[in-house]
C-alpha cells in the first residue's frame, strides 16, 4: 500500500513558488505549489472526504506533505488505529520543523489538521484526519501571518535533517508524547529549554509567556533552587554577552521578566502596561533564540550540577574588567 500525507500550515508565506518544494527529512517536503495540491485532488478520491472548504485552505496554503510506502515507515498498525498514528507521526514532524524554524525567525506559524491517504492495496481507499491542538502566537502573543524565504527554510532545514526520528510507536491516544513526566534525569539541559519555549509559543498571554522563558533560563543555569533569579540573571547575562554593556542589559531584562513572574506566580495582579510587558517579552524571546540556535551546543550546558556551578563560579571571579 502507498500513501500520500498533506498538512496546511497556517500563517506561512513563502516569497517565492517553490514547485516540487524543499525536502526537509527522507520523504517529509515543504511547498506552496498550488499545482501539487489539484494534482492530488484529480488523481485520488480525497475531495469526497474534505469538501470544498478543505480544498480551498489547502490550495491557497503553505503545506507539507508525503508521499510513500506505508510499510516504509515500520509503524506498528492496529486493525483499530487505521493508520491514524501515522497522520500523527506526520503532524508532529511538521510541528517539530516549525519550531525549528523558530530559532532563526519569530513566528506563528501552526499545523492542525492533517489528512493520511491510503491506497493501492486490496480494500478501498481510504482517509485518516487527525488533529493537534497547539496554537502557535508570536513574541507579541498574535497569531499573523508570517513570510519567510526560502533561506530561511534551507536553515532550519539543516537542523531538522540531523534531528532524531520521532517514536510514533511510542505515541499515547491522540498523538499525545510517550510519558506522563517527560522531565526526568534523560532529558539534557537544552531538550527540557526547549520544552518550555515550545510552551511559551503557545501562549497568547504575554505575562504566562514569560513564565515559561524564565522557567526556560532556569533548566539551562541553575543546579538547585536557592538565589534562583540572581543566577539566572548573572549566569545568563555572563554566557551571552559580549561586553560590559550587553551584559549589564541582559541582567536587568531577566531581573524585570523574574518580577513579572513572581508577581503571576504568587497571584498577584500584574500592574506593569503593556508596552513594557510587550517590550520585556520580546526581548526575552528573542534572548532565547539566541542561545538555542547559537549556544545550545555549548560544554556547560552538557555539565552535571557540580561542574555548572563551578564553571560560573571561576568565570565570575576570573573575569577582567
Amino acid at each position: 500500500m502507498r500513501y500520500k500525507f498533506i498538512a496546511p500550515v497556517h500563517y506561512m508565506g513563502i516569497n517565492s513558488v517553490l514547485n516540487k518544494g524543499i525536502q526537509l527529512k527522507n520523504n517529509i517536503y515543504i511547498s506552496n505549489n498550488s499545482n501539487y495540491v489539484d494534482e492530488m485532488f484529480r488523481q485520488t478520491d480525497i475531495y469526497s472526504w474534505v469538501g470544498q472548504i478543505g480544498y480551498q485552505e489547502l490550495l491557497n496554503a503553505t503545506y507539507i506533505y508525503a508521499n510513500g510506502n506505508i510499510d516504509e515507515l515500520q509503524i506498528h498498525e492496529s486493525e483499530d488505529s487505521r493508520f491514524l498514528p501515522s497522520c500523527f507521526y506526520f503532524l508532529r514532524e511538521a510541528q517539530f520543523f516549525l519550531d525549528l524554524l523558530w530559532e532563526f525567525e519569530d513566528h506563528s506559524s501552526y499545523v492542525r489538521d492533517g489528512f493520511l491517504y491510503i491506497y493501492g492495496g486490496k480494500n478501498d481507499p481510504i482517509l485518516i484526519k487527525a488533529s493537534v491542538s497547539k496554537v502557535s502566537s508570536n513574541q507579541n502573543g498574535e497569531i499573523k501571518n508570517k513570510l519567510f524565504s526560502k533561506e530561511q527554510i534551507l536553515s532550519a532545514r539543516k537542523e531538522f535533517i540531523d534531528s532524531p526520528k520521532i517514536d510514533i510507536n511510542g505515541l499515547r491516544e491522540g498523538g499525545k508524547y510517550s510519558v506522563l513526566n517527560p522531565f526526568g534525569d534523560e532529558l539534557s539541559r537544552v531538550d527540557r529549554a526547549g520544552a518550555f519555549v515550545y510552551k511559551a509559543r503557545g501562549e497568547s498571554s504575554l505575562p504566562f509567556k514569560l513564565i515559561n522563558y524564565c522557567i526556560a533560563l532556569e533548566c539551562l543555569f541553575t543546579s538547585d533552587n536557592s538565589e534562583v533569579n540572581h543566577k539566572v540573571a548573572e549566569r545568563t547575562s555572563l554566557l551571552v554577552g559580549t561586553n560590559k554593556e550587553d551584559r549589564i542589559k541582559i541582567y536587568d531584562l531577566v531581573k524585570k521578566a523574574y518580577g513579572i513572574r513572581s508577581k503571576l506566580s504568587h497571584g498577584q495582579p500584574i500592574k506593569e502596561n503593556v508596552d513594557r510587558l510587550l517590550t520585556v517579552t520580546k526581548q526575552m524571546d528573542e534572548l532565547l533564540r539566541i542561545i538555542l540556535r547559537v549556544l545550545s551546543v555549548h560544554e556547560v550546558f552538557q555539565m552535571n550540577n557540580q561542574d555548572l556551578d563551578l564553571f560560573f563560579k571561576e568565570l565570575i571571579l576570573t573575569r577582567e574588567y
